[in-house]
């Protein structure tokens, strides 16, 4: 089975070679192996949603 990290570290050194200027990710917190993995992945946390979704 392939893991994630694989499959983000794939799509991610893919779309480098695109013209995007952007790329956004979203992780729901707690979640620090989530955060950990896009760290590693070079994104940068720029914001938190407060009270979004539904519980």
């Amino acid at each position: 089975m392939i893991s994630l990290e694989k499959v983000m570290e794939t799509l991610v050194y893919e779309l480098r070679g695109m013209p995007i200027h952007v790329l956004i990710v979203g992780i729901a917190l707690p979640n620090e192996t989530g955060v950990k993995l896009y760290e590693k992945l070079r994104f940068k946390r720029i914001g938190q949603f407060e009270e979004v979704g539904i519980k």
